[in-house]
């Protein structure tokens, strides 16, 4: 199984960095996606990437406490993570802001903080 996990994420770096702009099938970025939970809450997390336009939004719903974010196809390299879902207005909090241009790791993550206190 370990062998696999590695050839999807071989598959979806190459591709990621083919296709630099266009975003995977959501198939693909759900099984990237989920490599960064516990592979026993896989099956059951919720999944948030991009639609072949490159919009952010909902990929998969899920039925435990997990939500896992695909791969950016605008960035460079693979880079995937999961999260309890209980943090889901800090984390969609953090992309508003990215998405005001506020791009300062410490400025970001400092106003994130205030606004969920």
């Amino acid at each position: 199984m370990r062998t696999l996990g590695s050839i999807v994420i071989g598959v979806l770096v190459l591709g990621s960095l083919a296709a630099a702009q266009s975003a995977p099938s959501a198939d693909v970025q759900i099984a990237g996606a989920v490599q960064a939970a516990p592979e026993d809450r896989r099956s059951g997390a919720a999944v948030l990437g991009y639609d072949a336009a490159g919009k952010f939004g909902s990929l998969r719903a899920g039925t435990n406490d997990l939500v896992c974010l695909a791969d950016d196809p605008k960035t460079e390299g693979f880079n995937v993570a999961c999260y309890q879902r209980d943090l889901d207005p800090f984390m969609a909090r953090g992309r508003e802001l990215t998405a005001q241009g506020i791009t300062n790791d410490n400025v970001r993550d400092e106003t994130r903080h205030t606004s969920n206190t």
